[in-house]
């Protein structure tokens, strides 16, 4: 092999780590190398749901009033567009103690390539609406999908808030039965952990269900009070 088709191979390899090395820094949702994330709640006896894309009334509405007969606090990452469309929704999670979060206006799945002055869109416009129903702006932020880019944390840093992270997921946006949610969540479940599910449907998944994480949620509920801790939200960061 000739010194010319070596350098091409190492290139290639080499392209292929750099390539490698920024995907794992913006798509790993628990990646620290473009923002500091928190994943999980310094807590040995506690852990924290956190519901993504809502409010969706026919989904919002039900874990609501499932989270209200456990007496459990939970937070809510919500879409701004969503929020705009059920602003009471976003006041009833409030009256019941729950934590907001922002996650971006519209939850674009090509956003990951938007510029900086389009994060500050994103982000600014969410928490300005949050902060016109509870009276103060969101502290917490959760990225689309995980996906962080270094355009949209300065965006997230100028708009004074944390990204969050999880360490407990069910893909409950995909085809799973309450039966598959339920064991993926508390099968590695640990204290500290903070757990995502959803409760909303962001514009790409408009005719999807989260009925199935409806129909999951007591018997998490359940597993977690049975094991002697406490569900928590995020308003204590």
């Amino acid at each position: 092999m000739s010194a010319a088709e070596l350098l091409t191979i190492g290139a290639g390899i080499g392209s292929g780590a750099i390539a490698a090395g920024l995907g794992y820094c913006c798509l790993y949702h628990n990646s620290q190398v473009v923002a500091p994330v928190i994943s999980r709640i310094e807590s040995s006896g506690s852990v924290a749901l956190t519901f993504d894309d809502g409010p969706t009334p026919r989904f919002t509405e039900p874990i609501l009033k499932l989270l209200a007969k456990a007496n459990v606090q939970a937070t809510f990452f919500c879409i701004g567009e969503n929020i705009l469309a059920n602003r009471s929704l976003v006041s009833d999670m409030l009256s019941a103690g729950h934590c907001i979060g922002n996650h971006t206006w519209n939850h674009d799945h090509t956003g990951i390539f938007g510029s900086k002055s389009y994060w500050h869109r994103q982000v600014e416009r969410t928490s300005d609406l949050i902060a016109e129903l509870s009276g103060s702006p969101p502290r917490i932020f959760r990225a689309p999908m995980g996906f962080k880019t270094w355009q949209q944390a300065a965006a997230v840093r100028a708009a004074h808030m944390r990204y969050i992270g999880w360490r407990s997921w069910a893909w409950d946006t995909t085809n799973v039965s309450p039966q598959g949610i339920y064991r993926r969540i508390t099968r590695r479940l640990a204290p500290g952990d903070i757990v995502l599910l959803h409760d909303g449907l962001e514009y790409a998944r408009r005719q999807a269900s989260q009925a199935a994480t409806v129909a999951a949620l007591p018997e998490i509920l359940s597993s977690i009070i049975d094991r002697g801790w406490r569900a928590v939200s995020l308003g204590a960061l």
